[in-house]
């Protein structure tokens, strides 16, 4: 059973509890009735709990000293939003009648997994990945050795699968009508497409044109190029509660009842929590928050419902 009261929780914390079941109306706190049994055996827990509380200390963020020549504190990296901000322009292609050993030679030199297949106009024809070259006459590896499609495949398949792994330019062995990307695409989803199809790149196309290539190894550069969060000078602890707070909120169907007290940066943590990794959402919640210099973790986890 479930009940809504207006109660002011101001004896429990300087500041609110907060509560994400209803962020429209914070004041409205969403309370369910335990069973006294459950109600003991979390008070029991929340003891045992606080005698073991996690102190967590983060290595402290030090401003910057600027220069006398500095007009302000130092600019950090833009955050990519789209495929132009992280693609790579200069692409390497082949022509259709391209050679197979010149393109795994490309390949290797250029510690690239694909190229492009295009005409002299630059316009996209298929690409030719390294799953393209793995099945050769060559190498003996031309057969997959699965009975089933031996039996079952058409003429057509067969001639299509001869001339995959016995033919002897791009224009045999690439993939026709590849999967594309334009520089317009959003990050998140130019990721999504990656993890869905299991690709590691994507040519990136204007029209039919290739203007681009974007891997995954593009999107882990710009992770490496962006700093940790910083701030550009020292913060409230009033600044940094409600920061935290805020954050807090955005956790997918994050914690309802987590109190937020901070002093001198020094936050602590207390409440209830579900899991163990609704716990750690909540200390990468308060690490990711510019002046944070430690986590005081006073939370239990709340008794799981009887059947």
């Amino acid at each position: 059973m479930t009940a809504d009261y207006h109660r002011s929780f101001d004896s429990l914390s300087p500041h609110f509890l907060l509560t994400a079941a209803n962020t429209n109306h914070p004041s409205h706190d969403h309370i369910s009735l335990w069973p006294w049994s459950m109600r003991r055996k979390a008070l029991e827990d929340a003891a045992a709990e606080l005698e073991t509380a996690e102190i967590v200390h983060l290595e402290p963020r030090h401003r910057t000293r600027a220069s006398a020549a500095d007009s302000g504190p130092p600019s950090a990296p833009a955050v990519p939003a789209t495929v132009a901000d992280i693609m790579t322009r200069e692409v390497v292609s082949v022509l259709p009648d391209a050679s197979i050993h010149e393109i795994a030679n490309t390949l290797l030199e250029k510690r690239i997994h694909a190229v492009p297949v295009t005409d002299s106009k630059g316009h996209l024809l298929g690409v030719v990945s390294e799953a393209d070259l793995i099945r050769r006459v060559e190498l003996g590896t031309d057969e997959d050795g699965s009975w089933w499609r031996k039996v079952f495949r058409d003429a057509s398949t067969a001639a299509v699968d001869y001339v995959r792994s016995h033919g002897r330019r791009a224009r045999h062995v690439m993939t026709t009508r590849p999967v594309t990307t334009t520089a317009e695409t959003p990050l998140h989803e130019f990721a999504r497409v990656l993890g869905k199809r299991h690709l590691r790149w994507l040519p990136v196309v204007a029209g039919a044109r290739v203007v681009g290539v974007v891997s995954r190894s593009d999107l882990v550069r710009a992770l490496a190029r962006l700093s940790a969060p910083g701030m550009a000078g020292p913060r409230s602890d009033e600044a940094i509660r409600k920061d935290l707070e805020a954050r807090i909120r955005e956790i997918p169907s994050g914690p309802k009842f987590i109190g937020v007290t901070v002093h001198e940066g020094d936050v602590k943590l207390w409440g209830l929590v579900s899991s163990g990794a609704e716990r750690t959402a909540l200390h990468v919640a308060a690490e990711n928050t510019p002046g944070v210099r430690a986590v005081n973790d006073q939370m239990f986890t709340r008794p799981s419902s009887p059947l």
